[in-house]
């Protein structure tokens, strides 16, 4: 059972009791050749205490074990974004230049490693995490290795940012004993911090063949922080490519949330599907951790693809298809941000590692990064809690549906039309919007009476549906 399983706050349940006792005058509207009922609000509803705020605190998961919320009971909808170098390849400079950039586009959590001696074993500096020589190895930490460590977390606090942090990278922490005096020293150094989220694994494939036995070694580095840190500290665990956490830890006493990885190959749906079936086998938030990068090579070295990168429509796709089936956020990636990648740099460790020539400055505009902003927009534009994916508001066509206090979203991967069944939302009427993914325009549809079926029709490009509890008072979304 989930260890921060909480009661509702008493501030939300008054919010929604106010919600879901709106009501309002009768008025009739034409639209064209359509005549339909509205009810109008004697005013608007005011949501921002049901919404993301734009602040920093404790995390809890939420009442019904699906989403993040913050002590006082307000939604947190988790962006994230991955900058797994960051600690080896950035400067302060450059890691002031990011996080200004990732906030003022509406990011909530960077996930960096601390380790990662796949691919460094200093930082920018010329630092090493712990003095050689030593034995045990994780003795004598080189204090100025930790420092550029917390001037990253500090400068997130400073941004508004939660770090989800890695203590170390898959095969850089072999065995229990080591597990346990690393994760014992790093917890201890960190455990006061609020904006850290612990993330053990680090694209760990636990039922790899290997000399050690891997799954012992995360199940220490866990158990370890967890005991170490505040109670209401976040852990999870990041598994490798194709993978969920709940293959291995899905009874583990130290997991809040699980993260899946549908990563770099694969067909959207399939990665969906590994996202749909951790959603479904286990009670807590669940969401993906990484997927496909924008501009990374498909599968990297599969030779039958060997220069196909993928886009932004790509990232986009998967990004709301995982969360309208039941992710309670979402992370988005670039090939040249992951790991810093500049012109002139050396192989990283992994194929591929060009990045297409893009260095990490010109990828933060990238198309997909932008349009991740749209999607953060849309989301915080309606209350977070209480969300569910709901395909029966789908009797035909190409989409993916999810509905909260009032509203319901319906994705459209590939535009064209489909016909939903009314009434699985509130409201005796409802306004529908088109809001554009690829650009964060909303455009009003009409307004309908809440019941029977309506056929809804776009272009051949993606587009959500969004659908409103008239007598809610919702703004436009994305607004």
């Amino acid at each position: 059972m989930n260890k921060h399983i909480r009661t509702i706050d008493s501030m939300l349940v008054v919010s929604l009791l106010f919600l879901l006792s709106a009501c309002g005058t009768s008025a009739t509207i034409n639209n064209g050749d359509t005549t339909s009922t509205t009810s109008t609000p004697s005013a608007p509803i005011n949501t921002n205490n049901l919404i993301n705020s734009d602040k920093l605190g404790t995390l809890k998961i939420s009442s019904d074990n699906r989403m993040l919320q913050y002590a006082d009971g307000t939604g947190f909808f988790w962006k994230g974004d991955t900058a797994w170098k960051m600690p080896s390849k950035s400067t302060k400079d450059d890691i002031v230049e990011y996080m200004e950039d990732r906030k003022e586009k509406g990011f909530s959590v960077i996930q960096v490693s601390v380790m990662m001696s796949r691919y460094f074993l200093e930082n920018v500096n010329g630092d090493r995490p712990f003095e050689l020589n030593q034995t045990p190895y994780f003795s004598k930490p080189n204090e100025k290795f930790w420092e550029h460590i917390d001037f990253i977390i500090d400068e997130a606090v400073k941004h508004t940012l939660y770090i989800a942090l890695l203590p170390s990278w898959d095969n850089a922490i072999i065995g229990e004993e080591n597990a346990t005096e690393y994760a014992t020293f790093i917890a201890n150094r960190y455990k006061d911090r609020e904006n850290i989220i612990w993330v053990v694994g680090g694209d760990s494939d636990i039922d790899r063949d290997e000399v050690y036995d891997k799954k012992k070694t995360w199940d220490a580095m866990g158990k370890t922080i967890d005991a170490i840190v505040d109670p209401d500290h976040l852990i999870t665990y990041h598994p490798s490519g194709g993978k969920s956490s709940t293959q291995w830890f899905k009874d583990a006493s130290w997991i809040d949330f699980h993260m899946i990885q549908s990563g770099h190959c694969g067909t959207q749906e399939n990665a969906n599907k590994l996202l749909k079936e951790a959603y479904s086998s286990i009670r807590t938030p669940v969401l993906d951790a990484e997927p496909r990068y924008e501009n990374i090579n498909a599968c990297f070295s599969n030779p039958d693809i060997v220069g196909e990168r993928f886009t932004s429509d790509d990232v986009r796709e998967i990004a709301y298809r995982q969360l309208f089936s039941g992710a309670f956020g979402h992370t988005y990636g670039h090939h040249s941000i992951w790991q810093k990648y500049e012109l002139g740099d050396g192989d990283s460790g992994i194929t591929y590692s060009d990045a297409g020539g893009v260095e990490w400055r010109d990828a933060l505009d990238y198309p997909g990064a932008l349009q991740m902003e749209y999607l953060v927009k849309l989301m915080r534009s309606r209350p977070i809690l209480n969300r569910v994916p709901d395909q029966s508001l789908i009797q035909s066509g190409d989409a993916i549906a999810t509905r909260g206090v009032g509203y319901a979203f319906i994705y459209l991967p590939k535009g064209g039309s489909i016909t939903v069944n009314l009434g699985n939302i509130s409201g005796e009427n409802i306004k529908a919007w088109w809001y554009n993914p690829r650009t964060g325009d909303a455009t009003e549809i009409a307004i309908y009476p809440n019941s029977g079926t309506k056929i809804f029709s776009t272009g051949n490009e993606d587009m959500v549906l969004v659908l409103d509890d008239v007598a809610k008072g919702y703004d436009t979304p994305g607004q």
